[in-house]
């Protein structure tokens, strides 16, 4: 009995995954849930968010280390690179979100004149 909810788990896991497969490549029009395609979006970007916060992290620390003498400035890089892998994660994310990063779109110049 045991045996057999846990195939029957294993097969729902398994229909949830090829979904969120799917979901990712798939347009809104084919039907799939538009929170499988959000959700498989966000957990990418978390991911990278958290991997290119850590490459920051470790090239800052490094950076501290070889140039730097005096404990607030090697804050200070450590910081910066935090946020240079994070900011550049965000960027990259915003693009697969909403697929652009052009943030200011101007449709008339002539409102620029005035």
């Amino acid at each position: 009995m045991a045996e057999k909810k846990e195939d029957t788990q294993l097969d729902a896991i398994g229909r949830a995954t090829a979904q969120l497969k799917k979901a990712w490549n798939a347009a809104p029009s084919q039907g799939v849930p538009s929170e499988l395609v959000f959700n498989e979006k966000f957990e990418r970007c978390a991911e990278n968010m958290l991997v290119t916060g850590g490459a920051g992290l470790l090239a800052g620390t490094i950076a501290s280390l070889v140039f730097f003498r005096r404990g607030a400035m090697r804050g200070f890089a450590i910081g910066v690179g935090t946020g240079v892998g994070i900011g550049s994660s965000y960027t990259t994310c915003q693009y697969k979100v909403y697929g652009s990063t052009n943030t200011c779109n101007i449709t008339d110049k002539a409102s620029l004149d005035e």
